[in-house]
């Protein structure tokens, strides 16, 4: 039993001979997994600094104690305007490509909105969010289109309710 938690190469020749299949096995299968271990500590050391290689290319100092970028003031102002620019970029697209895709409508006329309960209301208003959060990530955007015959109202929950803020519907 002593011999299983050592590894192949700690072991003397003679020492393996008399070892069985199972106890071999065992310990390669050990050395595998130390040999596996180091190889993944090695490739996360190599990730780490070619991180902070691509950091001091791109004109950022580097905080060594904590490993977190520290912009020098003209480069961080021009990072925050390409950083601008590239999602300007992508709101242009994004409608661009909801002029092409499927129109879809929300009815939210005053029938629908006497019928519910506020919690349903929070509920749907909740929805409606997830909807234009996940159709902004999709391959083929749709157009949504809310409408409403009465004016655009907020409804208050109950401060009994969890969610206690405003939804706007």
């Amino acid at each position: 039993a002593a011999a299983t938690t050592r590894t192949v190469a700690e072991i003397a020749d003679h020492e393996l001979a008399n070892l069985g299949k199972r106890a071999k096995r065992r310990l390669e299968r050990i050395q595998k997994q130390k040999e596996k271990k180091l190889e993944k500590k090695a490739e996360k050391r190599e990730a780490k600094r070619l991180k902070r290689e691509e950091q001091q290319r791109l004109g950022l100092a580097v905080d060594l104690q904590r490993g977190e970028p520290n912009p020098d003031p003209e480069v961080a102002a021009a990072n925050k305007e390409r950083n601008r620019a590239r999602k300007s970029e992508a709101r242009a697209q994004l409608y661009a490509d909801c002029q092409q895709g499927p129109l879809v409508v929300f009815d939210m006329s005053e029938e629908w909105e006497l019928a519910m309960t506020v919690a349903e209301r929070a509920s749907l208003a909740q929805q409606l969010m997830y909807s234009y959060g996940y159709n902004k990530r999709a391959l083929k955007p749709a157009r949504l289109m809310v409408t409403e015959e009465a004016p655009r109202k907020t409804y208050e929950t109950p401060p009994s309710h969890p969610r206690t803020h405003a939804y706007p519907i």
